[in-house]
């Protein structure tokens, strides 16, 4: 990936620093290139535009820094989660306002604007931090989730669940269930309900099962699971429960067919992330 070019005053031929995505950089470098921002704030002319640009300074970098910080929440301890979304609130509340402060009366610039937007889709998804469950060998065999559903349902939870379409058949470490609240609604343990699976933090993450061109299955591509914009693929994760209702008929004979067409394939696809192919196909490009 280039370095990002230096940011420079307005009202020159160059363009304003562009944000930078929170996950394509490492903190080094997401630093660096804010500090060239600092330190080009000082070339602004000394006049109203100026001015604002120059008090801008603070409160970009926080921005940006609390989205980098969001992208990773899940890494937080469970006893950390709540103080650390609290905590992200309150900044980008606070940052908002500067800006809003200092562009007073005049049409904020679009990176102020991306970045604000960039801070408050984080913390939305942050907010979202649920428990997903992953196969601990290879060829697991996604079941039934019906007696999950059923348990809580029971329990009044009223959040999301996601599971891995029944007869699915998985490599190991892949994701096989997600659980994730929605406000007001606290998380439930389900590891006597998943056998053979590990649980972790997460954000939701999806199974795109990849087929090659003579329609055989290839690989499983590992992606956000609530991104919109996703390769082709067949969702192996399906909705449950969304907002505690049960939204899945369970279908014996779908199952059936769908397992034994795994099985005819003779091997458990690949497990391969979307950020490991991306890099892959920028280096095949020479990029």
């Amino acid at each position: 990936m280039p370095e990002p070019e230096p940011p420079v005053p307005p009202n020159t031929d160059s363009a304003t620093p562009e944000p930078i995505s929170a996950t394509a950089l490492s903190w080094a470098a997401l630093l660096s290139h804010w500090m060239d921002f600092a330190r080009s704030s000082v070339g602004f002319p000394k006049d109203g535009e100026g001015d604002r640009w120059r008090s801008s300074v603070a409160p970009v970098i926080g921005l940006q820094a609390v989205t980098f910080a969001l992208s990773e929440v899940d890494r937080l301890s469970p006893s950390e989660h709540a103080a650390g979304l609290d905590r992200a609130e309150i900044l980008i509340r606070d940052h908002a306002e500067t800006l809003s402060g200092i562009w007073a009366g005049v049409p904020m610039p679009d990176l102020m604007l991306e970045l604000l937007q960039d801070a408050r889709t984080a913390l939305q998804a942050a907010l979202r931090l649920g428990i997903e469950w992953c196969a601990e060998s290879e060829g697991f065999e996604a079941h039934d989730p019906t007696r999950i559903a059923e348990y809580l349902t029971a329990r009044s939870f009223a959040g999301d669940f996601f599971a891995a379409q029944p007869g699915t058949i998985l490599a190991a470490d892949a994701p096989i269930a997600f659980l994730t609240p929605r406000s007001g609604t606290s998380l439930l343990s389900l590891d006597d309900l998943i056998p053979g699976a590990a649980n972790r933090p997460s954000l939701g993450r999806q199974i795109l099962r990849q087929v090659d061109e003579e329609g055989a299955i290839s690989a499983d591509l590992i992606v956000p699971l609530f991104d919109r914009d996703l390769p082709k693929g067949r969702p192996l994760l399906i909705p449950i429960l969304q907002a505690g209702r049960l939204v899945y008929e369970h279908d014996d004979d779908a199952t059936r067919k769908w397992r034994d067409a795994q099985l005819a394939a003779g091997s458990i696809p690949l497990l391969e992330s979307a950020r490991n192919q991306d890099t892959e196909s920028k280096s095949d490009r020479g990029d």
